[in-house]
C-alpha cells in the first residue's frame, strides 16, 4: 500500500484554489478533485479561518455527497474518510490546519465523493452561545478510483431564440447535457459555432462551463449574442464540448441545430 499526500500552503490557498466563507468563516480548499488505485491512502490538508474578533467553535462534519447518483448510498462515509480532529476552537484571526485521509474505497467503481462540512458558531463580546454567529460551510471532494472511471455524456438538446431585454435583441443558445458515465463531468470547454447556410462561420461563441454534473444528472448551459442582426435564411449552430481529461484522454461531445431566421426576424428551430 502505498501513501500520497496532497498539501497546500495556506497563504496560496487564495491564489491557486477556491476557498469559501461567510462573515465568520473561511475554509479551503473548497473543491478538489484527485484520482487513486482502489486501496490507496492520501491526506489532504484543510485549513479553517475564524475571520472575527470573537472566539470561535467549529465542528466538522463529512457527509457522502451524491451517494444516490454514484450508486453506493450504503457506504458509511467514515469507512472511507477520517480527520485527525472533529471539533476544535479557534482564537479571532487564528488559523487552523486539518488534516483529511481518504482511504479509496476497494468495492466501488468509478468515484466517490465527501462534502466536508464546517459548522461554527461565534462568540463576540457580551454573546452567549446561544445568540452567537452561526454559519455552515461545505467542502467537496472528488476521489476517482483510477482504472473504473467511465466518463461518458451526450449533448441532449439544442435550443435557439430570440430574447428581449432593455430594449435590446439577443440570441440565446440553450443546450441540455447528460452524464451517462459513473464519474462526475466538469466541461473543459463548450463552443457554439453559428453557420450560415452555406456552411460559413459567422460566429464563435463560448459558454460558460463552471458547473459539473453527478452521474445521471443533466444540467443545462446558455449563452447569448447580444447583436445577432442576421439575415433571413438558414442557419445551423454546432456545440462542441470538451471533456473527461482527468480520467483518460479527453473526449468530444458534438452536436448540431438547424434553425431558420424568417423575414419577420423570427427564430424557427428545425
Amino acid at each position: 500500500m502505498r501513501k500520497y499526500t496532497i498539501s497546500f500552503c495556506i497563504l496560496a490557498v487564495s491564489f491557486f484554489l477556491t476557498c469559501v466563507n461567510s462573515y465568520a468563516l473561511v475554509i479551503g480548499p473548497a473543491r478538489l478533485e484527485t484520482r487513486l488505485p482502489a486501496g490507496e491512502v492520501t491526506v489532504i490538508d484543510y485549513y479553517a479561518q475564524n475571520d472575527t474578533e470573537g472566539t470561535m467553535h467549529v465542528v466538522v462534519e463529512p457527509e457522502n455527497w451524491g451517494a444516490y447518483a454514484h450508486g453506493y448510498k450504503d457506504l458509511p462515509v467514515k469507512s472511507w474518510i477520517t480527520l485527525d480532529t472533529y471539533e476544535f476552537d479557534l482564537k479571532p484571526r487564528e488559523i487552523k490546519k486539518i488534516k483529511l485521509k481518504v482511504r479509496t474505497p476497494t468495492n466501488v467503481k468509478g468515484e466517490v465523493a465527501v462534502q466536508v462540512y464546517f459548522s461554527s458558531v461565534v462568540v463576540e463580546a457580551g454573546a452567549t452561545p446561544e445568540t452567537g454567529i452561526r454559519s455552515r460551510l461545505g467542502a467537496v471532494l472528488y476521489v476517482a478510483i483510477k482504472g473504473t472511471e467511465t466518463p461518458e455524456a451526450k449533448i441532449k438538446d439544442v435550443a435557439v431564440s430570440k430574447l428581449l431585454k432593455d430594449g435590446k435583441e439577443s440570441l440565446n443558445i440553450m443546450i441540455s447535457v447528460a452524464n451517462s458515465g459513473n464519474v462526475h463531468i466538469l466541461p473543459a470547454s463548450m463552443e457554439a459555432l453559428i453557420k450560415n447556410e452555406k456552411g460559413v462561420e459567422i460566429k464563435k461563441l463560448d459558454l460558460p462551463c463552471g458547473k459539473s454534473m453527478l452521474p445521471c444528472q443533466t444540467n443545462t448551459y446558455s449563452v447569448s449574442w447580444d447583436v445577432p442582426e442576421l439575415k433571413a435564411g438558414m442557419y445551423t449552430v454546432e456545440i462542441i464540448m470538451k471533456y473527461g481529461k482527468m480520467y483518460t484522454k479527453e473526449k468530444t461531445a458534438l452536436s448540431r441545430k438547424r434553425f431558420e431566421v424568417n423575414n419577420s426576424g423570427e427564430v424557427i428551430t428545425k
